[in-house]
């Protein structure tokens, strides 16, 4: 054959399996159920973890707030005033809830971590 028609002809031929070939990374879930679940699971975690982060940068934000009121208190009013006390009481309570959220945004880092063998493939936790 003419080496003029077989180059024009294999380009032609790759730039229509181009389109299959960046398809090939989506999953069908029919046909690969076990990995779609576990691409559910990862997705799962990691929205876990955006959420509990968002809800530790919140809570951080009303523990500086509590901390800050309560300075202020204690420079106004002194250390035995019912105002200091009370916000001192918020402070606490705002402290342990920032504990709180602190523990689960670890604990959903790392189950999304988990999601991940060292090879990169997921695993079924």
């Amino acid at each position: 054959m003419n080496k003029h028609f077989i180059i024009p002809a294999m380009i032609v031929l790759t730039s229509l399996s181009l389109p299959t070939i960046s398809y090939a990374d989506s999953t069908d879930k029919l046909e690969h159920p076990v990995t779609a679940l576990h691409e559910q699971k990862a997705d799962n975690a990691n929205k876990d973890l955006q959420e509990h982060s968002q809800e530790k940068k919140e809570t951080l934000a009303r523990l500086k707030q509590a901390k800050k009121d309560y300075e202020e208190s204690l420079a106004k009013n002194g250390a035995d005033s019912d105002i200091t006390k009370q916000a001192r009481s918020r402070f606490l309570d705002a402290k342990k809830e920032y504990q709180s959220e602190e523990k689960k945004t670890t604990q959903a880092a790392q189950k999304t971590k988990r999601r991940f063998s060292k090879s990169g493939s997921r695993q079924s936790n």
